[in-house]
């Protein structure tokens, strides 16, 4: 890893560049990550930071090893970019029925030209710390469609039914998705179960000369998600939504 968090209060990294991450895995440009309930993850805060060219996530949030007796986390990336020819862009994982509570933010932050999805949220209970994603955009994102990953910028998963039966608990606010692909900007699929989609709220822009599409599922409770049409991008710049997409790149190692 670029950096590895595994317990504090009160860290505050500005203006960094976590670039170029690859072998011992998860090759994330940041892991945080504890090893034990008793470790703490308070008053975090990456603020105008790049992730760049990494294997593995830009940005990677795991609480496998924290429960609910575990002190409430507080993480927050402010202003922070993903971009990777390599792997993928953000990844919060592992926060099951038994995890810990509090909240992981991202607030005005940029994935773009990313091989693999935008953004992950994996195994993440609905009763449990809230995933929070402020005026985010995805931009041009999961490029390969031959990478080890669901094919789509947004992608809610559950690897591991064992952890939650009640997968959910993210807001997207003012969020947009930037693509030109035919494929579902917004994608939720559940390995070997089926439990449904649990208190997912907000509005997210869909800019894609294909249309808005999305695949959330049949069975849905408190979710008020917004997919919407855009007519421009969130920078107000042009986008050449109907560009030739090259094709995929070869599988990644």
């Amino acid at each position: 890893q670029g950096i590895s968090v595994i317990s504090v209060d009160g860290l505050l990294v500005e203006n960094s560049v976590f670039r170029n991450t690859w072998g011992t895995p998860p090759s994330s440009g940041v892991d945080i990550e504890p090893d034990t309930p008793a470790e703490r993850l308070q008053n975090i805060v990456f603020r105008h930071c790049s992730f760049l060219d990494n294997y593995g996530d830009g940005i990677e949030v795991f609480l496998a090893h924290q429960t609910g007796e575990s002190a409430a986390v507080s993480i927050l990336f402010d202003n922070c970019r993903v971009s990777s020819r390599r792997g993928p862009g953000i990844r919060v994982t592992k926060i099951g029925d038994g995890g810990p509570r509090g909240l992981v933010e991202f607030r005005d932050c940029v994935v773009e030209n990313t091989e693999g999805y935008g953004i992950k949220v994996q195994d993440k209970s609905s009763t449990r710390a809230r995933v929070r994603f402020v005026r985010c955009t995805l931009r041009n994102t999961a490029i390969n469609r031959q990478y080890r990953a669901a094919w789509t910028p947004l992608w809610l998963h559950v690897n591991d039914p064992k952890l939650t039966s009640k997968p959910g608990g993210i807001d997207f606010a003012d969020c947009s998705i930037e693509d030109r692909r035919d494929r579902p900007a917004i994608t939720v699929e559940e390995h070997s179960s089926d439990y449904g989609l649990f208190d997912v709220t907000g509005r997210i822009r869909v800019l894609n000369p294909f249309g808005v599409q999305t695949r959330l599922g049949k069975k849905q409770e408190g979710v008020t998600l917004e997919a919407v049409a855009a007519d421009s991008p969130s920078d107000g710049q042009q986008m050449p939504l109907r560009a030739p997409i090259p094709p995929p790149a070869g599988q990644r190692r």
